[in-house]
């Protein structure tokens, strides 16, 4: 067995076992409802047995834990699910940095680094940081196995089917994580597509991600849990805290109670306040309380991505500034420039669509997105030097990856 496959089970194994043991003990939580919820539809808590669809996240996920809940249910395998993806993502990025050949200290800042971000992540279990963590793991573990020339064909084959498992985990976990993700990281990997023996790689990840997609789809279809997810999804938008506001001030109330004449004004106050009449209050009504909601005018949604990353945001100004400089600089020396503004026009992109569509982009999406293309441009220097010998690392570099910390 090659010592690459051996390290990198050594460290699943360490990561696993490290964070299963300890994690009884340590004050972690549930960062939102949402995973309460998927928690009892999984564990049968809501039916009474154990059900597949959880709402957010794909029905593949679902079945796996629904089965483990029937046969063995003393263990709570939804939390044991998220811990070992941020136990196993955490090994992924480990073993990446491991490999890089560089200076000890600044290997082991990259790794405390690391570290932090997804003891951090764990402490509040979240399907949305579950899905960043798998998501960059996955996609740096990739771009390690393309841009590493001298890894023999079974080594490639073995950690190719790793990192494109770790992407696929990522996609059913979340989608719209796993989206944001791969927008962010995926121009860097344009070069790769000069290599012939890469495209079986991506079109095996293309294949298995539209299954995923495929069957998550057709097992909704036509029953009463798709009205459920529907249902869910669409309040989650609607009465969200940061969108109470807008509901306040602009929702036509009398649009709604017009084409719902058994829904009262007291109904829909009620509703945009975590107060749930479903007798009243059905698909159709929040439908409608959709479409009298006017949209946000352009000005405004700009106004509000601005007062979004000066107001709400401060403390993260000057770790994104200094990560912008170095990140510059790593770009250009590189020779992935076009790459790196590629990549932050998408981030820019994503954060106004989300922020013009929502008011606001929740602290867990902002910080994922922000911890998924620092740690990939954290690495992407390093992983060059080890397919280009001529790529001499300088000791600013050295600096500014302590920058970046």
């Amino acid at each position: 067995m090659s010592k690459h496959i051996k390290t990198f089970a050594l460290l699943l194994i360490i990561c696993n076992s490290v964070f299963l043991i300890l994690y009884p003990y340590i004050p972690a939580r549930f960062a939102v409802n949402d995973d309460v919820v998927m928690l009892l539809i999984s564990s049968g808590k809501i039916t009474g047995e154990p059900e597949p669809y959880l709402i957010f996240i794909n029905f593949l996920i679902g079945y796996i834990l629904s089965q483990a809940y029937t046969y063995l249910p003393s263990v709570e395998w939804y939390s044991v699910h998220h811990v070992m993806c941020y136990a196993s993502s955490l090994a992924v990025l480990l073993f990446v940095f491991i490999q890089q050949k560089e200076n000890r200290v600044i290997k082991s800042l990259k790794i405390i680094t690391v570290l932090l971000f997804i003891v951090l992540f764990a402490l509040e279990l979240q399907f949305t940081t579950v899905a960043f963590s798998l998501s960059i793991a996955g996609y740096l573990l990739a771009y390690y196995t393309i841009t590493n020339y001298q890894f023999p064909d079974k080594l490639y084959i073995f950690f190719g089917i790793i990192a494109v498992l770790f992407i696929l985990w990522g996609f059913c976990v979340r989608f719209e994580a796993w989206a944001v993700t791969s927008l962010l990281v995926v121009p860097f990997f344009y070069k790769s597509l000069a290599i012939k023996k890469n495209y079986l790689l991506y079109g095996t990840a293309a294949l298995l991600l539209i299954f995923a997609f495929s069957v998550d789809k057709i097992q909704h279809q036509g029953d009463d849990w798709e009205y459920f997810t529907e249902y869910n999804k669409l309040r989650g938008k609607l009465n969200r805290y940061d969108n109470r506001q807008i509901l306040d001030s602009q929702l036509d109330v009398n649009f709604v109670i017009d084409k719902h004449p058994h829904v009262t004004k007291e109904d829909v106050k009620l509703f945009t306040w975590y107060v749930y009449p479903t007798s009243s209050m059905n698909l159709e009504v929040i439908q409608s309380m959709r479409k009298a909601t006017p949209a946000i005018p352009i000005i405004k949604a700009i106004k509000d991505f601005l007062y979004t990353l000066i107001y709400y945001f401060p403390h993260y100004s000057i770790p994104i500034s200094i990560t912008a400089l170095v990140a510059l600089f790593f770009a250009i020396k590189n020779k992935i420039f076009i790459e790196l503004l590629f990549s932050i026009f998408l981030l820019l992109c994503s954060l106004f669509f989300l922020i013009s569509t929502a008011n606001i982009i929740k602290d867990r999406v902002f910080i994922g997105m922000i911890v998924s293309i620092v740690i990939f441009l954290f690495s992407t220097y390093s992983l060059e030097d080890l397919g280009n010998n001529r790529v001499k690392q300088k000791k600013i570099l050295h600096i500014g990856t302590v920058m970046i910390l």
